[in-house]
């Protein structure tokens, strides 16, 4: 067959079929993509909207059901946010995202609360390093501040840095 035998108008119609197949196709996939994204940002953001209007009362009914807290001190509350700053804390080393991080700064306790499992993850003594003369003033913490990384404050913001493991 020649090229004068097809029709060009029946060739151009399907060839502009073919590629408006592929555009809706290419175009529903993109959508989907998408789609699927702005579901995951809004899941996200709901998810930390319910974080925000967590009640600290209520966070420290739950822990009281599990551990005795310290009388008449309202602790620090932190959310863990991110674990790389924590890996070398044997602390943290049972610690996930979304865990409660419960500091009596009086009572020299910490507590790391997991909030989905309803459970204790680790309790333990709260040490805040003290200035000494051999520390340049730039390094030195103000009293009763401690500096955490990978720890997002919730209530009563603190920075917090965990003590080394032995």
């Amino acid at each position: 067959m020649s090229l004068e035998e097809y029709d060009m108008k029946k060739v151009a119609l399907l060839l502009a079929g073919i590629l408006l197949l592929f555009g809706t196709i290419i175009g529903s996939g993109v959508g989907f993509y998408f789609y699927s994204k702005y579901k995951n940002t809004e899941k996200v953001l709901s998810a930390s909207k319910s974080l925000v209007s967590e009640n600290p009362d209520e966070l420290l009914a739950k822990v009281g059901k599990l551990i005795k807290l310290p009388a008449g001190e309202i602790p620090q509350i932190a959310i863990i946010s991110d674990l790389s700053p924590l890996k070398n804390n044997a602390f943290f080393a049972n610690a996930k995202v979304g865990d409660r991080l419960l500091i009596f700064n009086n009572a020299k306790k910490a507590i790391l609360y997991d909030p989905v499992e309803n459970k204790i993850v680790e309790v333990g003594p709260l040490i805040i390093p003290t200035p000494t003369a051999a520390t340049s003033s730039a390094s030195i913490t103000p009293p009763g501040r401690i500096i955490f990384r990978g720890v997002t404050p919730t209530y009563n913001p603190i920075s917090i840095t965990p003590a080394e493991s032995p």
